[in-house]
């Protein structure tokens, strides 16, 4: 508590910051800055993105339509080559380029891998991008609530609201919440007194009292809380502050948490084995946090950029009033970071099983696996109808990542935020879509195509007959 108490008569407001130099992250988290909600944020921006590309890729998929049904038509033509020149097969290619060159065959090879490399470069540094947003928004979300206890404990322990707001002086609606933090923190801290082996006086004492608002609230700790010391320490009135801390840290986690549906936490796996509120250990891997090394400020051997130490950052003020002029910043980010101060912040969240348990139900990973299964599969439906089902090796290979891409689709999903889920999620229903509409737009090539050889065969019809 040396820490907490060495901090009392500043105002809390450590901020974030947010990543640099990342372009996703600059679109997610400034472009659509005017969506509250990062969930609809994430779906916008994926629909923008998609409808970007698919031009891209609508254009591969014609030209590579075109290209199918010119070769089908060169077929014929090229075995006569081939039995005309059986033994000059120089001059059987040289007759077949000619053909091909007059007919348009061949594709840019620029145009085919265009969109498969663009979509992997963006799947690769979204993948990267949304983890690092999920790093500084569990961070931020922390720091806020880090804040808002300090605060309030700061105004229980001096006995003010002048802590409530940075310019000391606090809206009567901060005022009004602070004084219900008082009474709720007060319930909280003797419901947890345990009377099982030896009775409390000061327990004995609120059941037997009338204690439903702030004044009443106050006269109470006044008599029985903050008098009980044990060698000179007021053990009770600490215990009864975090209490009242935690009831405000509670309230505005409620009012700040960013889910999506039924994700609570977008920043966490939708997953029933994650909560919302990671304990400590889970909320340090998430930050990137090393727990045994807190100078290096990473927690794993990867890139780890945002990290504490680029992100965490003081107000001028509390470094100002730091009477320990022995303890740096690198200390101070430590001492908010570490197991003890992190449990005391957020004891109150961590013991409600609504933010304790549950964050989601595998929705969007299991999403995520369908919808590319059913990409997937109606790419070697089209495939089939083209004429271009592989057989043998090659086509056992494509059946194997039928199966194997999806699966590595959902372990994605499975090892990111929910965020990350929700992009895939939406990604893959646009890619449906326009696979969809890509068959229509096929079927109507095909039949111009058709109506095409039928004119150059026949001749076209004289309709005034």
């Amino acid at each position: 508590m040396a820490f907490l108490n060495s901090l009392v008569g500043a105002f809390h407001n450590i901020t974030v910051n947010a990543p640099a130099d990342d372009l996703w992250a600059w679109f997610i988290l400034d472009v659509f800055d005017f969506i509250v909600n990062y969930g609809w944020r994430v779906v916008l921006f994926t629909l923008i993105l998609k409808l970007l590309l698919s031009p891209v890729d609508i254009m591969q998929k014609i030209s590579m339509r075109k290209q199918q049904k010119v070769q089908a038509k060169l077929a014929p033509v090229f075995e006569k080559i081939d039995q005309q020149y059986a033994n000059d097969q120089r001059t059987a290619m040289q007759k077949k380029q000619e053909m091909q060159k007059k007919m348009g065959a061949g594709m840019n090879p620029l145009l085919t891998c265009l969109p498969t490399l663009i979509t992997l470069v963006i799947f690769i540094t979204l993948f990267s991008t949304l983890q690092n947003i999920g790093a500084y928004k569990n961070l931020k979300q922390y720091v806020d609530l880090y804040n808002e206890y300090q605060n309030v404990t700061q105004c229980v322990q001096l006995d003010t609201n002048a802590y409530l707001d940075q310019d000391g002086t606090p809206s009567q609606e901060r005022i009004d919440e602070y004084q219900q933090f008082y009474v709720k923190g007060l319930e909280s801290y003797v419901s947890a007194i345990d009377t099982t082996e030896n009775p409390s006086t000061i327990k004995t004492a609120y059941e037997s009292a009338s204690i439903d608002t702030y004044q009443e609230a106050k006269a109470f700790v006044d008599a029985y809380v903050y008098p009980v010391e044990q060698n000179g320490y007021k053990a009770e009135f600490e215990t009864f502050k975090i209490n009242v801390g935690q009831q405000a840290v509670h309230k505005l986690y409620g009012e700040t948490m960013e889910g999506f549906m039924w994700i609570k936490n977008i920043w966490a796996v939708d997953a029933m084995w994650t909560a919302p509120v990671n304990n400590y250990e889970s909320f340090s891997a998430n930050i990137r946090y090393n727990t045994q090394n807190a100078a290096t400020g990473c927690a794993c051997n990867c890139s780890c950029a945002p990290d504490v130490d680029h992100t965490l950052g003081f107000n001028q003020e509390i470094i100002d009033d730091w009477t320990n002029p022995d303890i740096d910043r690198a200390d101070l980010q430590e001492k908010v970071l570490k197991k003890e101060t992190y449990e005391m912040v957020m004891g109150a969240l961590l013991a409600d099983d609504y933010y304790s348990k549950n964050n989601g139900y595998l929705v969007l990973p299991i999403l995520s696996i369908l919808l590319a299964l059913a990409n997937q599969f109606l790419t070697q439906l089209q495939q089939k109808r083209n004429g271009q089902e592989m057989s043998g090796q090659s086509g056992m290979t494509m059946k194997m990542m039928m199966w194997t891409m999806p699966i590595m689709i959902g372990m994605f999903a499975f090892m990111n935020v929910a965020a990350f889920a929700l992009y895939l999620v939406v990604s893959y229903l646009v890619s449906l879509l326009v696979s969809v509409i890509m068959m229509f737009i096929y079927y109507m090539m095909d039949k111009k195509m058709d109506d095409d050889d039928l004119i150059h065969t026949y001749g076209r019809p004289n309709f005034n007959k």
